[in-house]
């Protein structure tokens, strides 16, 4: 469920409200450096406008994790439904 909300909040709450709430990156706050992740909530939100381009400029791997995360509520959802199905 919280995979769910990841990627349907950028569809549902204005991007500058979703873009305020993001953490700070503590890797950057302490030493100065980007994080793996640093970028991410970003690319998200490009991902969401279908701004593919700007998503992989703001985060290289913002494009292979979304689609994880997206098979993955993909076969959740398909998971659920033969469970379903089995019980009734």
């Amino acid at each position: 469920m919280v995979v769910l909300g990841l990627l349907g909040a950028p569809f549902v709450v204005p991007h500058p409200r979703l873009a305020a709430a993001a953490p700070r990156c503590e890797a950057r706050a302490r030493y100065g450096r980007e994080c793996s992740l640093c970028g991410m909530t970003t690319a998200f939100l490009a991902i969401s406008r279908a701004q593919f381009g700007r998503a992989h400029a703001a985060n290289r791997g913002s494009l292979p994790l979304y689609s994880v995360l997206l098979a993955n509520q993909v076969c959740w959802w398909i998971f659920l439904r033969r469970r379903w199905r089995c019980l009734y």
